[in-house]
């Protein structure tokens, strides 16, 4: 059974690892980052993960990430709704994230292709909006309320 809860510190290499194979942003995770990272654990080890950082009533998703032995599974759709909690907690109002290869899972998800200039100032300022995702990156957002 895949569990998701927080990251424990003896986690962050093996998420890590995963953002590394997949070819996602992983050089501004550090101890300084914003990010709030939950994983998805199977038999002690990392399977996937997903990370939020809020800013008031804003947040951005970022990193979510399934080994590719635990794809197609819904993996991706149970980390996704955690963070989605997680905002909800936190009375985020609308959350956004930055896709290269996944705007058809966002979008079965509900959200939706946002202009960049549109993003709110907490988000276009972050590192993933300004220069760690291409400009080719699309930003899709979903209201949470």
């Amino acid at each position: 059974m895949t569990k998701i809860a927080a990251l424990t510190p003896r986690e962050k290499p093996g998420v890590m690892t995963l953002l590394q194979e997949a070819g996602l942003p992983a050089s501004d995770v550090g101890d300084e980052s914003k990010a709030r990272f939950l994983v998805a654990r199977e038999h002690d080890a990392v399977v996937g993960a997903v990370a939020l950082e809020t800013y008031g009533s804003e947040a951005l998703v970022r990193s979510l990430v399934v080994s590719p032995s635990h794809r197609h599974g819904g993996l991706g759709s149970r980390l996704l709704q955690a963070a989605e909690n997680l905002a909800a907690e936190e009375n985020v109002g609308t959350i956004h994230l930055l896709t290269e290869t996944a705007q058809r899972f966002f979008s079965k998800h509900r959200y939706q292709v946002t202009e960049r200039g549109a993003a709110p100032e907490a988000i276009r300022s972050h590192a993933q909006f300004r220069s760690l995702c291409p400009a080719s990156a699309t930003l899709m957002s979903k209201r949470l309320a």
